[in-house]
């Protein structure tokens, strides 16, 4: 249903979803999600984020509320590039309507996705 890694070396955060999620799943995820970006953050300062949901159907109303309502949470904790690779036009654009951040682009590939958090990603590391 979901992964969620972080690799040290690069300071990135991966995280994976698929399947058709129900509100435990979601409560789940969400528990998970903001407790490992708090403790990652508290020891490793800003991280780029790296978010594959192009196996992610499209999910019911309260869970694609909820889903909303925590990226607006987990947004705030870096402000760091977050790159989220999805699978259609119609994710694009309501992913793009939910992650409306300076710091945030959506793709249409987790290839895309990847080459543009490591463009900007590892220009903000040299810059620092």
């Amino acid at each position: 249903m979901y992964t969620i890694d972080f690799d040290q070396a690069s300071r990135i955060m991966r995280i994976g979803a698929t399947g058709f999620w129900s509100l435990p799943t979601l409560a789940g995820f969400s528990t998970t999600l903001l407790a490992r970006c708090v403790a990652v953050k508290l020891r490793h300062g800003d991280f780029a984020t790296l978010v594959d949901v192009s196996e992610l159907p499209v999910q019911s109303k309260d869970v694609a509320l909820g889903i909303e309502m925590l990226l607006g949470h987990a947004m705030k904790i870096t402000t760091a590039p977050l790159a989220t690779a999805v699978a259609s036009p119609l994710a694009r654009l309501q992913a793009e309507r939910v992650l409306r951040a300076d710091h945030s682009r959506v793709f249409g590939s987790l290839d895309e996705a990847q080459a543009w958090l490591d463009d900007v990603w590892i220009r903000r590391q040299i810059a620092a």
